[in-house]
């Protein structure tokens, strides 16, 4: 997985919201725990900082922001296997069961996806790789489900938050007996609060089936388990508390495809018939436990409401779960569950390299220029020196816009600058702020005025200005800091 994010080069390592998280991250270093909006300002952050601040702060050590996360992917499908194995130790599975519900887990996830290929179009191989790899979803068919949900191995290729937040999930339901599960619930809370979230309210419905077993003095120390973990994370999801905006959707839902009972059937085609009869090889009270998460996974797969359509993540976790019952019953095979592995490697191999494919190729055609020569030095120079209240306006290069194409990845001069941007085109971090359309409007007219007049006590920083707005800005009493630099005070003094 390591060889092929850097051989994927930065289009691999930034896909698909690489830079989102970088801006974010940058900020939270810049500014603490409850940041401003890096793509709207004036309003704070909505968004949890945990995974965005630790991805920029590996890529200060080395590399790069984009590297930073890379890392953490890694790092996340390296945990992954020791967290699934101790959840299946936890529910009573041996060695050799959890050995092939790790497989059953990677090999088993829409594994014959590749199969689509035979009556399903797409985008060709080196577009971004969610189009690329369509076909194996049935996407564009009437039954096909998510788009994002073509195998396995793309969660941990993305810069998303959710695959480090997986291990620890796991740890914590693995640790249900003991209330230190209190500290990798924490974590994965943090990391990611929809991963976080699930193994919390798993946790809560074992406990509260062995309240009644446990006694008074179990269940308060339980309960104060489980304030420990909110403690732990609360730090990291301050910015989620920020009241949400009331102003209109202009992201929608990506358009991806998938009907709910394909997102539960479809990418779990290989791991359901395994998992049914494995069940009959684990305890009755363990069949019990495991039957919360499968349940809880499914019934969020099927009417969850989350915003981009995330509860396909749902099916992901699904998945996993669904796994360990299917490692029981491979296991229960004996020999012939080597054999049936074996031909499950063979079988699901095409999807496998399909999604190497997807991804070396989209590297290989998609060349993303280099951030830092996008701004001169001394223009860079000048944003950093500015006033830190300073609002910059500022165009995306036209070549980033072009390789990202069909990707949701913002303004790419916003990881880069230490100020936050006046408005940006409509994606999660700005998505339902009221003003939107017309901050984008103001933009597109270059009206600074009205800009000013939504943001009175804030002077703006114009980067790289045309002829045209430099002439007009220069008449309003803006001062060049740089060649391509200028700032507009502004329109209060004193504030």
């Amino acid at each position: 997985m390591l060889a092929l994010l850097a051989l994927g080069g930065d289009a691999v390592r930034a896909s698909y919201h690489g830079c989102l998280h970088a801006s974010v991250g940058e900020a939270v270093l810049r500014e603490g725990l409850r940041p401003e909006n890096p793509y709207h300002a004036g309003v704070g952050l909505r968004y949890y900082t945990l995974y965005p601040a630790l991805g920029v702060l590996l890529g200060r050590v080395w590399g790069g922001s984009m590297w930073g996360f890379a890392l953490i992917d890694t790092l996340a499908a390296l945990l992954l296997a020791p967290a699934l194995d101790a959840l299946g130790r936890s529910l009573g599975l041996s060695f050799a069961a959890r050995r092939a519900a790790f497989l059953a887990a990677v090999l088993g996830f829409n594994g014959l996806g590749w199969l689509g290929y035979f009556v399903a179009q797409g985008q060709p191989f080196g577009a971004p790789p969610v189009y690329a790899l369509a076909p194996m979803t049935l996407m564009s068919e009437g039954f096909g489900w998510d788009g994002r949900l073509q195998a396995f191995l793309p969660k941990f290729l993305n810069v998303s938050s959710y695959a480090i937040a997986l291990p620890f999930g796991l740890w914590a339901l693995a640790a249900a007996r003991a209330r230190a599960c209190w500290i990798p619930l924490g974590l994965a809370l943090a990391l990611n609060p929809l991963v976080g979230g699930f193994a919390g309210v798993v946790l809560l419905v074992w406990r509260l089936a062995a309240a009644r077993a446990s006694g008074l003095r179990a269940t308060l120390g339980w309960a104060c388990a489980g304030a420990g973990a909110a403690l732990l994370a609360l730090p990291c999801l301050l910015p989620s508390f920020v009241p949400s905006p009331g102003g209109p959707s202009l992201t929608g839902n990506p358009a991806l495809g998938g009907g709910r009972i394909a997102n539960l059937f479809g990418p779990q085609h290989l791991l359901l018939v395994p998992a049914l009869l494995g069940f009959a090889h684990l305890a009755r009270r363990e069949r019990g436990r495991l039957f919360v998460p499968i349940a809880l996974a499914a019934l969020l797969v099927l009417v969850g409401e989350m915003p981009q359509s995330n509860e396909y993540k749902m099916a992901r976790l699904l998945g996993l779960v669904l796994a360990l019952p299917a490692g029981a019953f491979i296991a229960s095979l004996g020999g012939r569950g080597r054999i049936a592995v074996a031909l499950l490697g063979l079988a699901t191999l095409p999807t496998a390299l399909a999604v190497v494919r997807a991804y070396l190729d989209y590297g290989e055609r998609t060349h993303l220029p280099s951030l830092e020569a996008a701004l001169p030095p001394e223009v860079r120079a000048a944003e950093r020196a500015a006033d830190p209240r300073a609002v910059v306006v500022v165009q995306a290069p036209a070549e980033w816009l072009q390789a990202t194409r069909g990707l949701v990845q913002g303004n790419p001069l916003a990881p880069i600058l230490h100020h936050s941007l006046y408005a940006d085109v409509p994606q999660i971090h700005n998505e339902g702020q009221p003003d939107l359309s017309d901050r984008l409007e103001d933009l597109r007219s270059q009206d600074f005025e009205r800009m000013r007049h939504r943001l009175p006590t804030r002077p703006f920083l114009f980067l790289l200005p045309d002829a045209a707005l430099e002439a007009r800005l220069q008449s309003s009493g803006a001062r060049e800091l740089a060649p391509g630099a200028w700032m507009l005070p502004p329109a209060v003094t004193g504030g």
